[in-house]
């Protein structure tokens, strides 16, 4: 049997909106250690990594591991009915269904959804000392994107010791966006454009698709802070922490220059 319950629908919600651009349907893997999910996105550019550690739930029980192969438009259509304050519980007996009981003062609602048998290649993904870390204001990474995304398709991204620079080029016209390293240890980026960026020697130049990364971008509703992981020939990583029990870390490979 597997059992779960969170505080707050809005963690969950705000978590599905992170992923629901890039995936269609998805395995939900539960353990005694909380809920993990892995998958590449639907055009295979992307890589998704999503961790729920079972003590940051209200309650959570799983008597064996189990894979929950859900449908995303079917999940967020249960979803949409939840209140952000609603009170969540999940319950599986087996892999035919998955139970949500949204709970508040005023009612109760529940939903079953028909679980799927998906066949989920699992990647290894190794572990990479990066050159560049760079943290700040989730909210300012998603207005950026948002609004080079008028501009052109692609997004480059500049980084050395002291800046942070967003440069997107168009048919007709060009953009460039720069933050400059804060210098604070303090970490709290929530009220201010500053991005804290630890960086070896030099400066790294890299190009992605704007697409992706104005999807990775509505992680911003699940924490105020972004963290950005890059070096030279390996995919970059986006990380968001969910609360304190948790955190989605997206990963890109650079585009490749064709001249």
């Amino acid at each position: 049997m597997f059992e779960a319950t969170l505080s707050e629908a809005r963690i969950f919600k705000n978590t599905l909106e992170a992923i629901k651009d890039l995936i269609t349907q998805t395995n939900f893997e539960c353990s005694k250690n909380g809920i993990t999910l892995q998958s590449m996105d639907s055009s295979h550019v992307s890589l998704l990594n999503l961790v729920l550690r079972a003590d940051g739930f209200e309650s959570y029980r799983c008597d064996k591991s189990m894979s929950l192969g859900i449908e995303i438009k079917s999940l967020t259509q249960i979803l949409k009915c939840a209140r952000n304050d609603d009170k969540v519980t999940l319950k599986a007996m087996n892999k035919d269904k998955l139970i949500f009981i949204f709970k508040n003062s005023d009612k109760t609602q529940k939903f079953e959804l028909k679980l799927l048998e998906i066949d989920n290649e699992t990647l290894a993904v190794p572990d990479t000392e990066y050159a560049f870390k760079i943290k700040g204001s989730s909210h300012e990474f998603q207005k950026t994107c948002r609004n080079l995304s008028m501009f052109g398709d692609s997004i480059s991204i500049d980084v050395d010791s002291n800046s942070l620079k967003f440069t997107t080029v168009g048919e007709n016209s060009s953009t460039d966006t720069v933050f400059n390293s804060s210098s604070s240890s303090s970490g709290k980026n929530e009220n201010n454009e500053k991005f804290m960026i630890k960086a070896s020697d030099g400066s790294i130049s890299q190009t992605f698709s704007l697409k992706y990364l104005s999807f990775f971008a509505k992680g911003a509703n699940l924490s105020n802070n972004v963290k950005f992981l890059m070096s030279e020939d390996v995919p970059m990583v986006i990380q968001y922490k969910i609360e304190d029990f948790g955190y989605i870390k997206y990963y890109i490979a650079p585009k490749i220059d064709q001249e």
